[in-house]
């Protein structure tokens, strides 16, 4: 019986972690680690995130409809420039895989292109 109530316990807080964790991150302002997107900035409430590229001054929207407490779907509705018009209406599926202070490890799908990333949360 008391390893039973210890194994509960432990699932328990395990468990309210991950789900504490990824509502973190539902809302804020972030930004990639990859050095390729270190321009661009991550703004995200539970239903919208922007992204904007500080330096050309493109941004891009993107609807969110989330999956579960650490997955989320992204529709992008609408952007500032042509050269991103491609994008809109296409989704994007994200895992957050694990939330380490304020870096986000996280698995991203469009199509048939896979990555694993970071970001960190910047406020």
């Amino acid at each position: 019986m008391k390893n039973i109530t210890l194994l509960v316990i432990t699932f328990t807080i395990f468990g309210c972690k991950s789900e504490q964790n990824c509502a973190y991150i539902k809302t804020g302002t972030f930004k990639y680690t990859n050095p390729i997107f270190s321009d661009w900035k991550v703004i995200r409430n539970d239903t919208l995130q922007i992204e904007k590229s500080l330096s050309k001054k493109f941004e891009v929207q993107a609807k969110i409809n989330w999956l579960s407490e650490c997955e989320y779907e992204m529709t992008y509705v609408n952007t500032n420039t042509d050269l991103l018009k491609k994008m809109i209406g296409k989704k994007v599926y994200v895992k957050i895989n694990k939330v380490a202070n304020d870096t986000i490890f996280y698995y991203k799908k469009r199509d048939t292109v896979e990555i694993s990333s970071k970001m960190f949360k910047i406020k």
